[in-house]
């Protein structure tokens, strides 16, 4: 039997420990053909999959992860108009779950730090 994720896993981690994971690949395609100003606002209840979906995103376009096999037997594949955005872009994705401050000043040293960290995978692109 499959086991299913209830600890917020990745959507890597689903993927390669070959977990039950329900196809939401095509909002993908729901991201890219969409003409709009470009933001995406997710809204659902807690434990409704919105760092999952975010974690499959990343996992898409993210260019260091080129060459992973996430993503075969998924839907998104069978739709090869999408392949030249697999693993394209510098994806910068901040995670503030764990940030905790006491005021402003802390707040804005946890954000610098974070903003650090999320663009050094991309220093030499910046060149």
């Amino acid at each position: 039997m499959r086991q299913i994720d209830v600890g917020g896993q990745s959507f890597r981690s689903i993927r390669e420990e070959d977990m039950c994971y329900v196809d939401k690949s095509m909002l993908i395609s729901d991201i890219i053909n969409t003409n709009s100003s470009g933001v995406f606002l997710f809204t659902r209840p807690r434990r409704f999959g919105k760092s999952l979906n975010l974690s499959m995103l990343d996992a898409f376009f993210n260019l260091n992860y080129t060459g992973n096999t996430w993503f075969d037997g998924l839907e998104i594949s069978d739709h090869h108009e999408f392949d030249s955005y697999r693993n394209a872009f510098p994806a910068i994705r901040l995670d503030m779950k764990d940030v905790t401050v006491s005021d402003k000043d802390s707040f804005l040293r946890s954000m610098g730090s974070a903003l650090l960290d999320a663009f050094k995978p991309y220093y030499d692109l910046m060149e």
